[in-house]
């Protein structure tokens, strides 16, 4: 098997496994446990692959790298609302 499909099989179960984050915040709607700084860092990694699977000529591996990244930015967007909201509540 290729490695880039293989690599991109990793990012996209991933991006899924984030989305699972979101669904589970939106369902709680309550931020515990998980430091929007760390999430933020896995962010700027992801952010970071965009630019080196472009560079490596990698294809699959960028669009699923984009698909996680974009879930990522997603999860911290609900995290900073509902921690935006829960402060303004009290």
């Amino acid at each position: 098997m290729n490695p880039d499909l293989i690599n991109a099989g990793f990012n996209f179960i991933a991006g899924f496994f984030i989305l699972n984050n979101c669904r589970v915040l939106l369902r709680q709607k309550l931020v515990r446990g998980v430091s929007v700084i760390s999430v933020t860092f896995y962010l700027l990694w992801g952010i970071w692959n965009i630019f080196w699977f472009q560079y490596l000529d990698t294809p699959w591996s960028f669009y699923a790298g984009l698909f996680e990244m974009l879930s990522n930015c997603l999860w911290i967007g609900l995290m900073l609302y509902f921690n935006f909201k829960e402060k303004r509540a009290s």
